[in-house]
């Protein structure tokens, strides 16, 4: 398997930021691992729930415009990059569309040092090459794993939480 190098960061690309500074509150959280349905479209591709979004987040307050604001580990791709990029941990608001259709699978309960320990995992996690295969998915089960070895996630809580993840379905549109 191979890695991009700076995690997956085009050259000359500015970082991706979030909505807004973090500010993750000193207190017992729940940590989810959320799933964002793939769309399924009348025509095209048929969707699995291989195609779904994963990412592990956790929900801190409201924006100044009512919208949760949600720290979200996870890996993206940006317009006009043939690969997926680790930007890094950012808060970022959950849009109308997205609460909508999300789906939050509770992964445990955390303290502040707790999040900020699975965020340096996910600050460092590696970005593989494009394979066709890997994902976000890959990506986050990877993270958890690393959590597992620091202490800070069972092995059991991964599969609670990932087993009810694979079934989430693409909606339709």
């Amino acid at each position: 398997m191979t890695y991009l190098p700076d995690l997956g960061r085009p050259k000359g690309m500015p970082p991706r930021m979030g909505v807004m500074n973090p500010t993750d509150p000193n207190m017992n959280l729940m940590v989810t691992l959320t799933v964002c349905p793939a769309p399924q479209y009348r025509s095209g591709p048929r969707m699995t729930s291989r195609d779904s979004h994963w990412m592990i987040c956790w929900d801190i307050g409201l924006t100044g415009t009512g919208h949760t604001a949600q720290r979200r580990c996870h890996i993206v791709q940006d317009p006009g990059v043939p690969h997926l990029t680790n930007w890094g941990v950012m808060t970022d608001a959950v849009t109308s569309r997205e609460e909508a259709s999300k789906v939050s699978i509770p992964l445990k309960v955390m303290s502040l040092a707790q999040r900020q320990a699975l965020e340096k995992i996910a600050n460092s996690a590696p970005v593989r090459a494009p394979d066709g295969k890997w994902n976000c998915q890959d990506w986050c089960l990877e993270v958890m794993q690393q959590a597992v070895k620091q202490g800070l996630l069972t092995a059991s809580e991964i599969k609670a939480a990932t087993g009810q993840a694979w079934t989430v379905q693409p909606i339709p549109v």
